[in-house]
Parts: structure tokens; C-alpha cells; sequence
């Protein structure tokens, strides 16, 4: 479910409201600004895990020819349904 009881479902796509701050206190500052910089944003449903968190991956490319990813396990506050699959 979504922060308006839509129920979400794999491949569906959600906009990230919020990041718990749980998460943001326990990461180094740069990986809190990657990650800050995540919200507003859509994205794929990757995956829904047995406690019903919505998995959303982001890669990041650091312009060194690097790149890096996020993943993270969302409640249904922190998402918005954008559209169905």
C-alpha cells in the first residue's frame, strides 16, 4: 500500500515522499545527501519483501566512471503510487 492505502505491486511506479530518519542517522553525510537527493523522485518497484516493504533502487554514476547504487525497503507513508504496471 501506498501513503493513500493504493496497494503497490512489482514493476509499479512509486515516488519516494520521505526517507525514514532512522536510515539517514545510521549513514556517512555523503550517502545522506545521495540519498536525500532521491526524493520527489519515481521509480520502479523492484521488489516487495515478506514484511511488505517496497524495494526502490537508484544507480548513481559518479562521474569518474564508477557508479554506485541504493537500495532501499520503504513503508507505505514514505511512497506514492505514480502508476500501475
Amino acid at each position: 500500500m501506498d501513503c493513500r492505502d493504493q496497494p503497490v505491486g512489482l514493476g509499479d511506479k512509486v515516488r519516494l515522499l520521505s526517507v525514514p530518519k532512522w536510515l539517514l542517522d545510521k549513514l556517512p553525510e555523503d550517502e545522506v545527501k545521495s540519498i536525500k537527493s532521491m526524493i520527489g523522485e519515481v521509480f520502479i518497484v523492484d521488489e516487495i519483501d515478506e514484511y511488505g516493504g517496497v524495494w526502490i533502487e537508484k544507480i548513481l554514476d559518479d562521474g569518474n566512471g564508477m557508479i554506485h547504487s541504493h537500495s532501499i525497503s520503504l513503508n507505505s507513508d514514505e511512497i506514492e503510487l505514480v502508476l500501475k504496471k
